[in-house]
Order: C-alpha cells, then sequence, then structure tokens
C-alpha cells in the first residue's frame, strides 16, 4: 500500500543523487524500525490487555487474602 504521502517523499528521494539517497536512508532506518516496533508492540498490548488486566486483578485479591487478619 502506497500513500501519496510516501509518494511525496519517495519521489524527492530519487532526486538525490545515489551516495544521498545511501546516506538518508541509512538515517531513516532506526526511526523506522523504532516506529514499526512501536506498532506491533502496541497491537500485541492491545490484543493481550483485557488479560493483563484480569491477571492483575487477580494478583492482587491473591495479595490481599495473603495478608487478612484471620490468616496470620
Amino acid at each position: 500500500m502506497s500513500t501519496v504521502a510516501f509518494q511525496t517523499f519517495s519521489t524527492m528521494i530519487n532526486e538525490l543523487p545515489i551516495e544521498a539517497q545511501e546516506t538518508l536512508i541509512e538515517k531513516i532506518r532506526p526511526i523506522v524500525a523504532d516506529m514499526v516496533d512501536e506498532y506491533r508492540w502496541n497491537r500485541s498490548y492491545q490484543k493481550t490487555s483485557d488479560k493483563l488486566e484480569a491477571f492483575a486483578m487477580s494478583v492482587r485479591q491473591s495479595s490481599a487474602k495473603a495478608f487478612e487478619k484471620n490468616r496470620l
């Protein structure tokens, strides 16, 4: 999938000499990699957030029971 913004960016890059294109790509590659990683993490978190919340609630309940007066 290609957006207008990406096509514009690609056109701009193509106007540069090959060496400059390679330099630019090397500079933006870590930024893009971080964004992809963050996107994947957010997607993963959204899929599991309900499970994580249920687990946290279970742990809180277990901790509360462990420190009840009649259990000590």
